[in-house]
């Protein structure tokens, strides 16, 4: 049965006793990324509101402004049952959103949502604002010892967000034992603290890592974190900035896959390579952007391949450079460019040049 017919004998009476359980649950995991059709769902059908209400509140979206806030909070205190299926929230702040008004709202009313969904695992800060907000973020002590004791937050995913210090990067992640993932996009510094840094290097679980940073407190916060990470990390994704500053020697022991972002040439993937210690790792993935003219930096893309190429022979090591929009008219040649820069990998079946969309 197709699936148009399928969802059209969903929605009639008379044909639900026909379907099983299984079926109808099936149908409805299918269009779980649809929320006009869930909300369809659960005004259709009483044997379609369970499931459809499970994904609806799986992961709520919401802005933040107080009365939406308020009233959110409100109905989760009378839908109990509601509120132990939300594990993942999304706070979007607008573009003219209020800076002061914005980190309050992280501050107070977040801890307050974050304590009527017990079982949230994923918490996702994300603003479309051109510039960071102004007023620094900053958490009080008790809403950390509380998020430490109740929560089990295993993804985090912060974005245009501008910290007090060093120090207050430091607790988030201490009050957050069982992190996983941590996506920090764009996260800026008011003031620096190495002091502190050195003694919170134990802080952190995580495994998987992803960092896009462009300024130099943004390279600050790269550097903290890695630091803070480098030995317990798994999956490493790098968007550095154009001139990235140097990052030290880290030894990342565990560490298996690692994506670098790369919009010129070679010179800033085998810079960062060559003060990566990796002895675990087995996939390397350089994603390029595939408008740049790479013919324009070729002579400097093949100098640093000289010099990249020995760095990744050790082991079994995999490279996949993948060609973000990549058509498939150019692909033979980008192909071709990286078979002739990367020769040892490539006789050696190690190398793969692959479009990010699949095209």
């Amino acid at each position: 049965m197709s699936l148009p017919h399928l969802m059209a004998s969903l929605t009639c009476t008379y044909s639900l006793p026909v379907l099983s359980l299984e079926l109808i649950e099936t149908v409805v995991d299918m269009l779980s990324f649809n929320k006009r059709a869930l909300e369809r769902f659960t005004l259709t059908c009483r044997a379609l509101l369970p499931r459809s209400r499970y994904h609806l509140f799986n992961a709520i979206w919401l802005q933040p402004t107080f009365a939406e806030a308020d009233s959110l909070c409100g109905f989760l205190d009378i839908h109990r049952e509601l509120a132990l299926q939300v594990h993942t929230v999304t706070v979007s702040f607008r573009r003219h959103e209020d800076r002061e008004v914005a980190v309050h709202f992280v501050q107070v009313f977040l801890p307050r949502l974050l304590r009527k969904v017990p079982h949230i695992r994923c918490v996702k800060l994300c603003t479309n604002a051109s510039r960071k907000w102004d007023a620094p973020a900053s958490f009080h002590t008790s809403t950390l010892a509380f998020v430490k004791t109740t929560l089990h937050l295993h993804e985090l995913h912060i974005e245009s967000i501008r910290f007090a210090s060093h120090v207050e990067i430091v607790r988030m992640l201490a009050a957050l034992p069982l992190l996983q993932s941590l996506e920090c996009h764009h996260v800026d510094l008011c003031a620096r603290n190495d002091i502190i840094v050195t003694a919170h290097l134990r802080a952190s679980q995580l495994r998987r890592l992803s960092l896009n940073y462009d300024r130099s407190n943004s390279s600050s916060v790269a550097t903290l974190l890695l630091q803070l990470t480098r030995s317990t990390l798994e999956e490493l994704i790098l968007r550095p900035p154009r001139q990235p500053e140097d990052l030290g020697t880290l030894d990342f022991p565990f560490l298996q896959k690692l994506v670098l972002y790369t919009e010129s040439s070679l010179d800033r993937a085998e810079g960062i390579l060559r003060n990566f210690k990796t002895p675990s790792l087995q996939h390397l993935r350089l994603q390029v952007e595939s408008s740049i003219r790479f013919g324009d930096h070729l002579q400097d893309s093949q100098t640093a391949a000289s010099s990249l190429e020995p760095l990744l022979l050790d082991g079994s090591k995999r490279v996949t450079v993948e060609i973000e929009g990549g058509r498939t008219n150019r692909m033979g040649r980008w192909a071709a460019l990286f078979q002739r820069i990367l020769p040892t990998l490539h006789a050696q079946s190690r190398l793969a040049v692959v479009s990010s969309r699949g095209e």
